[in-house]
């Protein structure tokens, strides 16, 4: 049998050759290069992951996310919301442009103003301001004082639409500050002021599209989809809409577009798509001031005073064209004056704006207004103006022509528009397209399609107000709403002009209506009625709206200090002066009659300056745009006790020189009789500074 070999030998390899050597010997180095190359290629495929995966997210973030809603401060000045009420603020965020994917953010301000009810109702009123380019948020004042029966149950939202009021970026243009300054100084024709308006407005354009605002972008229809965002970020199944002027625009934009969450609709001068907005603008001005001279020519005390209204209008507007009053106006709360000239334009367009804005509360004073205007009264001129200047409403230009000129621009007919203001030349400066038009072919707003001139058909329930005095929106506009909104109701308040919910029987209407949208709501008020009850007589003080203001409207420490100072004076006086007859020695007769002549002048004084704040605390709970021009008529005997005092602080005077030179007293009593008789002249000395003695 074989011999088998040892196990040592049997183990051992054969003989290698070159090639095993070879590999032998490269073999470790190709497997270190291996596990290097393998670690290399999964750092290399972390790091993609760490930088591809945010950024897809972060590129996916706007689509994915949607609009959010980031609670926030109040924007509002200091003291505008009273101790009690709870507001809470925020920002809604949303794009742009919807229709581009990356486009940025906007922010559009938020307030909501809470029920004082434990147990709201789930479907709040989402308020829609004026406009375009009016802010919503500015109305906080008046739902908090004029509108409790509205927030008895429920919730109010405040949304600044996009572009407007806190909302950022804000189409502010600030350029127009200074050319409407400007303008108030100096007499314009029509042609000047509309070529100023297209040079500035161009300005305002450049600025706003230099700094990356897309204008195109600021319009109803993208105003309607942050509505409906808005509802979908504050986790709201449905709200109730509440659109005035243009926010009635708007949420008929919302009941076309976006239906769902929509429980009822208050449309007060209802604006519907489909009307002809640019095209009857002066026709419009003219039926509402008729209506309006009407109504005063209905009551017997306004025919009497003023027997013909209308008549003396015009005449009032075509002797200012003439011979305008200058008056001087402060521009904003430093008190610095600036000259303006009332023309008959800015009395056409200062009527207008009082009966578009109804938180003026002047519209029963007009027919005193423009009587006294007619005669040439430049007081009331004065503080006709201030008051136009101090209510009117903030507006970014920007935004109002961005809708404009993207909404109503594509459907304009200039020659309608040509013939409009044509047939009402003295409402011309009122119609809207005549410089519009120029603006618009430069502002880059885009055009809307036909969906957008097409009326909106609704089931939704609509409650449809009209005024009869409206210069914008005429009743035939609200019954053109009324008339493709299945489940409407439409109501024409006789007495009231823009507006038309905000007070009075519309209120009533409107609250009735909120609370149980499907029942039509009970005329409980006369809507035929001319509520308004106009103003005959006054006693009118140039000085009076200052001094209502600083001393009892809104307390100025400032401006009160100085009438101050004469009261502590006439106060010091009075507590000395009786203890001190009991125990000083008899003397001079004359000197005796010195200090009682002393005392009937400061009692003559306070009593004046008590009454007059008396009547104005009262007038500004029963007629606070009164306090505008002066006081009721019921005033004017009060007026001749400082003239009565007037004389008698002559003769104060008089007895201080006498008192010094026969030695009345001693130095002690000489010094405090003179600073009486110096503040008793003090005292008429700002009865006549302050417009209040008739001597300016």
């Amino acid at each position: 049998m074989p011999q088998r070999l040892p196990s040592t030998l049997a183990r051992c390899p054969a003989p290698a050759s070159r090639g095993d050597r070879l590999w032998r010997r490269a073999a470790p180095r190709l497997r270190l290069l291996a596990r290097r190359g393998a670690l290399a290629v999964f750092a290399l495929g972390g790091l993609w992951l760490l930088l591809a995966i945010p950024a897809s997210a972060k590129a996916a973030a706007p689509q994915d996310a949607g609009p959010t809603f980031e609670a926030g401060p109040c924007p509002f000045p200091a003291g505008a919301i009273p101790a009690g009420e709870r507001v809470d603020c925020g920002s809604l965020i949303v794009p742009e442009d919807r229709a581009q994917p990356g486009s940025g953010a906007i922010r559009l301000a938020v307030a909501i103003l809470r029920t004082h009810n434990p147990a709201p109702a789930p479907d709040p009123i989402l308020f829609l301001a004026d406009g375009p380019g009016s802010g919503s948020l500015d109305w906080l004042s008046y739902f908090v004082t004029g509108a409790n029966d509205l927030r008895a149950g429920r919730d109010i939202i405040l949304l600044d639409q996009r572009g407007t009021g806190y909302s950022q970026p804000s189409l502010y243009c600030f350029e127009f500050d200074s050319l409407e300054r400007a303008a108030r100084a100096r007499k314009l024709s029509l042609a000047q002021a509309q070529a100023l308006d297209v040079q500035t407005a161009a300005a305002c354009h450049d600025r706003l599209a230099a700094a990356g605002v897309h204008l195109a972008a600021y319009t109803s229809a993208a105003s309607a989809a942050d509505v409906k965002d808005l509802r979908l970020a504050l986790g709201y199944q449905s709200w109730k809409l509440y659109g005035l002027g243009y926010g009635s625009r708007l949420a008929l934009e919302v009941l076309r577009d976006y239906p769902d969450g929509a429980r009822s609709a208050v449309l007060d001068a209802a604006l519907p798509p489909q009307a002809a907005w640019w095209d009857t603008a002066a026709a419009n001005a003219n039926r509402a001031l008729s209506a309006f001279f009407a109504a005063c020519g209905s009551q017997p005390a306004c025919a009497a005073a003023y027997p013909n209204l209308a008549v003396t209008f015009g005449d009032a507007v075509d002797r200012l064209n003439t011979m305008p009053l200058t008056v001087q106006v402060a521009e904003d709360a430093t008190g610095n004056l600036s000259p303006e000239l009332v023309t008959g334009q800015s009395l056409v367009a200062g009527v207008a704006q009082v009966l578009t804005n109804p938180r003026l509360g002047l519209t029963p004073y007009l027919p005193l207004v423009i009587a006294q205007l007619d005669a040439g009264n430049s007081s009331v001129a004065q503080s006709f103006a201030q008051a136009l200047l101090n209510g009117k409403p903030a507006r970014n230009s920007g935004a109002w022509y961005s809708v404009q000129c993207h909404d109503e621009a594509p459907f304009a007919d200039p020659a309608r528009i040509q013939s409009d203001a044509n047939a009402f030349g003295r409402y011309r400066a009122l119609a809207l397209g005549d410089s519009t038009l120029a603006i618009c072919g430069g502002w880059g707003a885009g055009q809307a399609g036909p969906k957008e001139n097409q009326p909106v058909h609704s089931g939704v329930p609509a409650l449809v107000l009209a005024g009869a005095f409206d210069p914008q929106e005429p009743p035939v506009w609200g019954q053109l709403t009324a008339s493709t909104l299945s489940h409407s109701y439409y109501y024409l308040l006789g007495g009231a002009g823009h507006g038309a919910s905000l007070a009075g029987c519309g209120q009533v209407l409107t609250v009735q209506f909120l609370e149980n949208p499907t029942l039509a709501p009970k005329a409980v008020c006369d809507t035929s009625a001319g509520v308004t009850s106009f103003v005959i007589g006054a006693y009118l003080r140039p000085g009076m709206a200052r001094l209502a203001s600083s001393l009892v409207l809104g307390f100025n420490w400032f401006a009160a200090l100085p009438f101050l100072a004469c009261a502590v004076v006439f106060a010091s006086a009075l507590i000395v002066w009786p203890p001190a007859a009991l125990f000083q020695r008899r003397g001079s007769r004359l000197a005796g009659f010195a200090r009682w002549l002393a005392t009937i002048t400061m009692l003559l004084d306070l009593l004046f300056a008590g009454a007059v704040a008396a009547l104005i605390w009262l007038a500004s709970q029963q007629q606070p745009g009164l306090l505008r021009f002066g006081l009721p008529a019921e005033a004017a005997p009060l007026f001749w006790v400082p003239w009565v005092a007037a004389v008698l602080t002559t003769g104060v005077l008089w007895l201080a020189f006498l008192a010094w030179k026969d030695g009345f007293w001693s130095l002690a009593g000489r010094i405090h009789f003179t600073l009486v008789a110096l503040g008793a002249a003090s005292f008429i000395w700002l009865l006549v500074s302050w417009g209040m003695l008739g001597l300016n």
